[in-house]
């Protein structure tokens, strides 16, 4: 674990956190049982923690904090990124036991590509399985088109649903889409230029197979 809570500043930038949520730091994570939540720069007055202990706070001059323990666990304490991960990974059923504007606010948190950066570095893998990377971008998108239910997510009219907000120029996604994304992802239809943007992203990130 990397920590200096003097000025907790790392060149990498990123903000880590372990599975059993009893570690947190900035900078590379130091086991494949971490995830990375985003840049140190989104995560300032975060706690960093050592051993279920608190150590430091993100951005903070903290010397006197180490003079007595905070004991803390980063899960339980903020409760929406135990809960974003979790619908990342797949977990609908929690998806759905979340208050509508939870559920808003996570399906916004994916929308703005806030993890953009750390898919497309290919981060360790997390213990449960879930693969950081394409597979975390693929499980990602998959989360945001199968959280749809009835007409109300479809974008209404034919002529809306077929909008592809200028990604039809290009014919190779457009067949990869019809043929074999649009099934890999659920059989759901993308209602925006965010969620075909993530959609696109992520052929790109496979090297824009083509299909006949």
């Amino acid at each position: 674990m990397h920590n200096n809570p003097l000025s907790n500043v790392d060149p990498s930038g990123n903000y880590c956190v372990s599975v059993n949520g009893d570690y947190a730091h900035a900078g590379a994570c130091s086991t494949e049982g971490s995830i990375y939540l985003g840049e140190d720069k989104d995560f300032t007055g975060r706690p960093i923690l050592q051993n279920g202990v608190m150590t430091g706070i993100m951005g903070s001059n903290t010397a006197k904090m180490l003079l007595f323990q905070i004991k803390l666990n980063y899960w339980t304490t903020y409760t929406k990124d135990y809960s974003y991960v979790r619908w990342l990974a797949g977990d609908n059923d929690h998806y759905y036991s979340l208050s509508r504007e939870t559920q808003l606010e996570l399906r916004q948190r994916l929308l703005s590509n806030y993890m953009s950066d750390q898919i497309s570095r290919g981060f360790p893998d997390f213990t449960d399985g879930l693969m950081w990377g394409r597979s975390l971008a693929k499980q990602g998108i998959t989360a945001l088109l199968s959280a749809k239910k009835g007409k109300e997510f479809r974008g209404g009219s034919k002529s809306s649903r077929d909008n592809w907000y200028g990604y039809d120029k290009d014919k190779d996604f457009v067949k990869w889409w019809h043929r074999s994304g649009k099934k890999e992802f659920g059989g759901n239809d993308f209602d925006n230029k965010n969620e075909i943007k993530a959609i696109y992203d992520y052929w790109v990130e496979l090297g824009k197979p083509r299909v006949k």
